[in-house]
């Protein structure tokens, strides 16, 4: 690790010629990047299944990718409690999770990220 840089010179002792080497960091940046164009092609044809203007389809990914990189451990949280409504509704009989039940804790999951957010950004007096 070499702090906040993504590419780092080295002088060879032997040689005294220089090389550019990648730090991890940039692999990193890269591999989020990647995550974030995948995500965005990924929602192309469900967006173009409610409108086919180009305008509404291309300002949309935009906003979605801007919007969904900072709650990524909040979606995943949403997503494992979705996904597992399903079990839920199985170990106890239901039919159907209860959509009281499950938009209660949908709620309560954003609101403790929003708490959470307020909190540790707050602003310490004194």
């Amino acid at each position: 690790m070499h702090g906040e840089r993504f590419f780092l010179c080295l002088i060879d002792p032997a040689t005294g010629r220089s090389s550019t080497y990648v730090t991890p960091l940039f692999l990193a940046l890269a591999m989020v990047e990647i995550v974030d164009v995948d995500c965005a092609v990924d929602r192309v044809p469900a967006i173009f299944a409610i409108t086919k203007d180009p305008f509404i389809v291309y300002t949309s990914n935009i906003f979605a990718t801007l919007g969904l990189r900072a709650p990524y451990f909040a979606l995943a949280v949403l997503l494992i409690f979705i996904g597992s409504k399903m079990f839920v509704a199985d170990l106890f009989g239901l039919a159907k999770f209860p959509p009281i039940a499950s938009l209660s804790i949908t709620f309560a999951i954003l609101a403790a990220g929003v708490g959470w957010s307020l909190w540790k950004t707050r602003e310490v007096k004194g």
